[in-house]
């Protein structure tokens, strides 16, 4: 359900009424029986701001353009989302905003970022359209090629830059923006090093001698070629004018007198505007006669007033190019079945503030005309209804009748058909829009302010840097009032807050950077834990841990079977070695001082060695764990990988812990459960498998393997990995509970409800546990299920040595808390990994191992029937290794299960998988991905009926960053990008028209299949 934003005293919205929602059904429904599929026209136009007639501009000659807004319906509050070419087009086409995506460069390539998304006219050729496209649709230039996926037959390219008058290109080369434009790679000097053309000419020809005339022409004939066609259409057309250089025929130039114009009014920077906002030159600087980039001098007022003439006469030849073809499309009697869109990709400033052109935050930049004609649409109607590029896919989607779009990219726009039944209905009372530079920019548009947060991403909203503008003051941004006005500032932040955070360039979203230690002249301490197998794995060999290269560095690793520390200083190594071969789970400690090295293997005598001295200097080469990624920082060749299985490893640098993330703040936990398109951290303790079940109430509550309360490693040892014989998990089942998924608060007595000493093993093995160490007790992967006919809470876990067993424990009522009982007492047995499901007749089912399931009895005193094993089909007869679970979804019981991405025990990333049948027991279908980091996972959805799963960090090193993440292969040893705590993850979960359904993590990071994947899907 989509969510309405009003500012209160800033902007009146009106919700649309439920009466109005049924007429607009009504209409819409009566439309699509006369008309099954309208026909699709979109008219994209290259920097055009709403210097129009329709707009009230008085000096501009656009007819035909005012003759389409006049049957149709206008948008005067309209904003693209970002006020560059390339990256506008792709909001248009994909429906999602730059800050979503990380598509915010003129040569960012949409398929190496989103491969399997799903743009405009794809989604439009899905259900039965040919889609075509003609002029510029798709940026093509700076290095980015289009998108020929999105149309059926092959593009109609044309020229963006071109010159017909030979004084226009003095030196008969090919120009800076040309070649830009061309994909022609820059010469060594660099392409400031090539020409420049002319920034406007005016010679006496026909249309057709540019671009946008010959555009109009097969434009022209692709729509009588549709005519005759059963199958409807989708036709872009792209115009290239008004965008530079302002190239025009005579006749268009001629329809102003120069003394029309007049320079800008307000050429200053607004004041007390930041000075990342502002902007001088840029790419009007690659035309003559403005001052080439290294000249300091400012554009004259002659050649400003002719650059101002151009950009109108520019606008004239192309509404004379759409006149042809709007004439064409009724002339063809297919105007009254084809729905007609004019969209700019951007506004464009023309000298005031003292900037030229676009790439702004401003409003000459980001206002734009939007236009709706056809089918379905109110006629001569004006609307204040702010607008987005975004919005245009879900409402050509719903104009024709075709299923709202889902992605697998975000979709961030809203369906405007509301307002075009009736222009005073609103769906939203701002817009969205973002600009990046070494901040990004993003900005709230209500009818009367913008403001601008300018900040990095993940920063902190403190260090954040703000403009505010009251366009009912101050219409021409000649002030920055973000100081003057703290409470418009605040409601403004307040909904900015509702936003995710943006994602760094080409969709990899920022996050705090793992760096690795810093070890230049400081003490070093490694801890390393390993199990060394030698019947599966052969004699120990392989390097550990290892930072560092040819120069200097260190590496933790084994010769033949026997651990060696190296220590590589000025080039020379210097090494100790424990002469035994340990095997088993293996504890190697080791640690470097400015006069002594040594080296313990538990089990043992340590060895030692005069220290060649502390690293002298940061090395060049990273932190890599189960090889040497570069240059080998011990004596062997690298990239020597270990050959047994790591548990978990450490650097304790100058005597201190490593450093942990700090948490995510509540705004940007707030902002990304609103967005449902990007994971986010909830929590920063250190926790494993968290599961989270929402109780008939509404509340939220999270359990999962944790230390003890107040555990003190958890900050002395924060990426300990839970496993080996120090491992910090505690033998109480901690729970937390929320409302709203973002304050989590302890649920329980201390928060931790349920203990050990709750189930049924201390109280049957009495004896053999009377003199135990506690602090060896381990409680894994608690879940809590509510018990509806019992009106009880459930606990299942399980646990390892010296406590062997699982637990079904039952509260003492309707709150998760004792006293607990034991209804199916020791003949659980040591399940692993239990988990509970109800099916739809009532019936609970345990769910154990990999997997195992068996009914209970109504008490949940035994088993109703003895147990069966299930499976996915095909080549993977397993989940996976453990944390297995079932839910019934969309009529399809859902197996799901955690594996690692290898298939070998802590190798590579901890994923999630699923299978699906349509009986309990099977037969299921082959394992299918569900997301990339989500082993252990726990799907679930909130109070809109979105679907969430958790995450958790489970690696041997620190968190890897986003970066690259979609194509780097992690199978030396358990990564990770999940921080230490609870992340949250989005699930797109629909069913396919085939009826197989589809399950996958939205966000990329965690929705991409990595190279290290065993298993091809």
């Amino acid at each position: 359900m989509k969510k309405f934003y009003p500012l209160s005293g800033l902007y009146p919205v009106r919700s649309v009424t439920v009466p109005c929602t049924i007429a607009i059904f009504c209409l819409l429904s009566s439309f699509l029986k006369a008309a099954d599929k309208p026909n699709v026209l979109l008219i994209l136009v290259d920097d055009l701001k709403p210097a129009l007639g329709c707009y009230g501009d008085t000096l501009a000659k656009t007819p035909n353009i005012d003759q389409l807004a006049a049957r149709g319906t206008k948008f005067d509050l309209a904003y693209c989302n970002q006020a560059v070419c390339a990256p506008s087009r792709f909001t248009l086409m994909l429906g999602s905003h730059s800050t979503s995506t990380g598509l915010y460069g003129l040569g960012s390539n949409l398929r190496e970022s989103f491969p399997d998304a799903v743009t405009l006219p794809q989604h439009f050729a899905k259900h039965g359209y040919r889609t075509e496209s003609l002029g510029k649709i798709f940026h093509i230039g700076h290095g980015n090629l289009g998108d020929p996926e999105s149309f059926s037959i092959p593009h109609f390219k044309e020229k963006v830059i071109e010159y017909v008058d030979p004084a226009s290109k003095p030196e008969g080369k090919l120009t800076r923006e040309e070649a830009m434009f061309q994909n022609v790679p820059a010469p060594p000097e660099g392409m400031n090093s090539l020409p420049r053309g002319a920034a406007f000419e005016s010679p006496d020809v026909a249309d057709d001698a540019y671009a946008d005339g010959r555009v109009a022409d097969e434009t022209i004939r692709r729509l009588t070629a549709a005519k005759e066609r059963v199958v409807p259409f989708f036709i872009a057309a792209g115009f290239a004018r008004p965008h530079l250089p302002f190239s025009a025929p005579k006749k268009y130039w001629d329809l102003y007198q120069p003394d029309d114009f007049t320079p800008a009014s307000n050429p200053d920077l607004p004041a007390g505007s930041p000075k990342v906002a502002h902007k001088r030159g840029g790419e009007i600087r690659n035309y003559f006669p403005v001052p080439d980039k290294k000249d300091p001098a400012q554009i004259d007022d002659k050649t400003a007033l002719r650059l101002i003439h151009g950009y109108y006469a520019s606008t004239s030849f192309v509404d004379a190019q759409i006149g042809k073809v709007l004439k064409c499309l009724k002339q063809l009697d297919l105007a009254e079945n084809t729905i007609v869109v004019l969209w700019g990709d951007h506004g464009f400033h023309l000298g005031d503030l003292g900037i030229w052109t676009k790439h702004t935050n401003y409003e000459q930049a980001n206002r734009i005309p939007i236009i709706f004609a056809g089918p379905g649409i109110g006629t001569n109607r004006t609307t204040e209804q702010p607008a987005e590029s975004v919005d245009i896919y879900p409402t050509l989607a719903e104009l024709a009748g075709l299923p709202q779009p889902t992605g697998p990219q975000p979709i961030d726009g809203l369906s405007l058909v509301p307002v075009l039944k009736d222009p005073d209905a609103r769906i939203r009372g701002h817009t969205f829009h973002a600009y990046p530079k070494k901040k990004i920019g993003r900005a709230i548009r209500t009818a009367r302010y913008r403001l601008v947060e300018w900040k990095k991403p993940g920063a902190p909203p403190k260090t954040a840097e703000l403009e505010l503008y009251d366009y009912e003051t101050d219409p021409l941004e000649t002030k920055n009032l973000a100081s003057e006005k703290p409470e418009v500032v605040e409601e403004l932040r307040s909904i900015l807050a509702t936003y995710p955070e943006a994602v760094a360039k080409d969709n990899t979203p920022e996050a705090p950077e793992t760096t690795s230690p810093k070890i230049a002249k400081k003490r070093i301490d490694i801890v390393a834990e390993v199990n060394i197998r030698p019947k599966v794995g052969g004699i120990a060999k392989g390097v550990v841990m290892a930072q560092g290269g040819s120069l200097h560095g260190y590496a933790i690793h084994f010769v033949n079977g026997k651990p060696a520390f190296d220590v590589r200083v000025k080039g020379e190594v210097t090494r100790v070695i424990c002469e035994d071969t340990p095997v088993g789970p293996t504890r190697i400690e080791a640690s470097l001082g400015p006069k002594k090295m040594t080296l313990a293997v538990k089990g043992f005598d340590p060895v030692s060695a005069p220290s060649p001295g502390l690293i002298p200097s940061q090395p060049k080469d990273g932190l890599s764990v189960g090889y040497d990624d570069l240059s080998a920082a011990g004596n062997y060749s690298s990239p020597n990988p270990f050959n047994h299985t790591i548990v978990g490893s450490r650097v304790d640098v100058g005597g201190k812990t490593s450093p942990v993330p700090p948490p995510t703040s509540r705004d940007e936990i707030k902002a990304a459960l609103h967005s449902h398109n990007r994971a986010f951290h909830i929590t920063n303790g250190w926790i494993r498998d968290p599961y989270i079940v929402t109780a008939p109430d509404g509340t939220h509550y999270l359990t999962g393997t944790t230390p003890l309360p107040g555990e003190p490693r958890e900050k002395s040892d924060p990426y300990n990995t839970g496993l080996g014989e120090t491992s910090l998990v505690g033998w109480k089942a901690r729970v937390w509970q929320s409302k709203d998924m973002i304050d989590w608060n302890p649920a329980g007595t201390n928060g931790a409800p349920f203990s050990l000493l709750d189930g049924i093993w201390p109280k049957v093995n009495a004896d053999a546990h009377s003199g135990d160490d506690r602090s060896q007790w381990r409680l894994w992967a608690p879940e809590l299920h509510w018990i509806d006919h019992l009106g009880k809470w459930a606990l299942t876990h399980t646990s390892p040595g010296p406590v062997q067993g699982a637990n079904l424990s039952l509260s003492s009522g309707p709150e998760p808390v004792g006293p607990w009982t034991n209804p199916f007492g020791k003949e659980l047995g040591r399940k692993h990994d239990p988990s509970l499901f109800k099916d739809d007749d009532g019936t609970w089912y345990l769910v154990w191992g990999a997997t195992e399931i068996a009914p209970l009895k109504p008490d949940f005193s035994g088993f109703a029937k003895e147990p069966v094993r299930i499976g996915p089909g095909g080549e993977t007869a397993k989940m996976g290794h453990e944390g297995c679970l079932i839910m019934k979804i969309e009529g399809k019981y859902v197996l799901f299960g955690t594996g690692w991405s290898t298939g070998k025990m802590r190798r590579g990333s901890y994923n999630l998988y699923y299978a699906t049948a349509e009986r309990i027991e099977g037969p299921y279908s082959s394992r299918k991905f569900a997301g990339r980091f989500l082993g252990h996972g726990t799907p679930f959805t909130d109070d809109q009926g979105r679907w969430w799963c958790t995450a958790f960090y489970n690696a041997n090193v620190p968190p890897l960053t986003r970066k690259d993440i979609e194509t780097r292969d992690l199978s030396m040893t358990a990564q990770t990008i999940n921080r230490r705590g609870v992340t949250l993850v989005p699930l797109e979960v629909r069913l396919e028209e085939n009826g197989e359904l589809y399950i996958r993590a939205k966000d990329p990071a965690y929705g991409t299949v990595g190279p290290d994947e065993a298993q091809k899907f």
